[in-house]
Order: C-alpha cells, then structure tokens, then sequence
C-alpha cells in the first residue's frame, strides 16, 4: 500500500514559495501513524482551503542524515531561557507573519496512518510586509506534509503539551 505523498519528490511537487520557505533542501521522511504535529494558529483543522501542510514535531525526532530536529519540550526551555511565550518564540523561529496567521491558538494532530512528509529549517521572512527593518530570522525545523486530509489525522487536546503560565 503506498502510503500519502511517497511517490512525489519534492522540487516536482513544491511550488516555489513552498521551496523559498525552506533553508536549503528540506528532508523526506517517514511518518509513522501516532507522530505528533502541532502549531500555533488562528485557523480550524480543516478550513475552506482543506488542511494546512505546515507543521512541527511535538517529539524529537532524528532525520535519515543523523540530524536531531527537537521537539515542542525542548523550544518551550528555549524560548522560557528568553523569558519569551513558545507562541511568540514559534513565530520568530518558524518565521510566520502576522499577515498570514495571529498564531491565537495551538492545534495538535496526532497521525492515524503513516505518511511521507518533508522536514526542514524555516527560512527567514519579514515579521510584517509594512515593517521592512523587522524581520523573524526562521531557523526551527518544519514539517511540510502537503495532500492532508481528515482520513490520515484526528485531533487532540493541546493541553497536556502547554507549559503552564
């Protein structure tokens, strides 16, 4: 059984703000069913355009190369060492602007069938189009898994994954 994305390659796939929104060639990768995704967004599940390609890990998880990609945990310690919300702290890291999301609440998702999915560092962009001096430096480790639909995830309760405040 092929599973969701396996036979695609990402620069036949990707559009090219899709590739700009990578630092270098993000990795393919395999995620088993139970791998936990989340972000931080203003937008349901499942919106008028389907379900956002766009995510993180909630675990640590270690790419084909060796390379460690650290999960949810391990930037909350990151961004409370900066005294900074992980909401704020996920908005510089993974460079999104206001103009796209407000980042209001988080959303997890947890997969229920295995599926291939491209991993990679976030490229920088400007923290908001009218602001040209400000610009979020990007950095954390992405998960782009295009072609989502409700068949391959379920949603879950963020708050057992929430530092408490």
């Amino acid at each position: 059984m092929a599973h969701l994305n396996e036979g695609f390659d990402f620069n036949s796939i990707a559009t090219p703000d899709v590739r700009k929104a990578f630092r270098g060639s993000p990795s393919k990768e395999f995620l088993g069913a139970q791998t936990k995704l989340y972000k931080w967004t203003e937008h349901p599940l499942i919106g008028p355009r389907g379900i956002t390609p766009w995510w993180s890990l909630v675990a640590s998880f270690t790419l084909k190369n060796g390379s460690a990609v650290p999960g949810l945990k391990t930037l909350q310690e990151r961004g409370s060492n900066l005294g900074v919300h992980e909401r704020d702290y996920s908005r510089v890291r993974s460079a999104v602007t206001e103009q796209w999301n407000s980042m209001r609440h988080p959303l997890f998702i947890q997969m229920i069938q295995p599926v291939w999915a491209w991993i990679g560092q976030a490229s920088g962009q400007l923290a908001n189009q009218d602001e040209p001096n400000v610009f979020l430096i990007g950095g954390s480790c992405q998960v782009w898994l295009p072609n989502l639909t409700g068949q391959y995830v379920k949603q879950f309760s963020a708050l057992p994954h929430l530092q408490a405040r």
